[in-house]
């Protein structure tokens, strides 16, 4: 129960760490080009994007990282 729960604390600190610096280092032409793929014009709409795509993203990266993490400290 407790690797369990310490999992999912790294899972989330990482996730919110990866984030900021995926939004951060995201180039702003892959945005504004996906924006104008999915038909996205407005700030607000692109800030969303912004949100779900790093979002996503982190989760991916985090989500091996903490897994392998777990199998090397069992």
């Amino acid at each position: 129960m407790k690797r369990i729960l310490l999992s999912l604390i790294a899972f989330v600190v990482l996730a919110i760490v990866l984030m900021f610096i995926l939004g951060a280092i995201m180039p702003d032409s892959l945005l504004r080009s996906l924006a104008s793929l999915l038909d996205i014009h407005d700030a607000e709409g692109i800030t969303n994007l912004l949100a779900d795509v790093t979002l996503i993203a982190s989760a991916a990266l985090s989500l091996p990282i903490v897994w392998m993490g777990n199998r090397r400290f069992r």
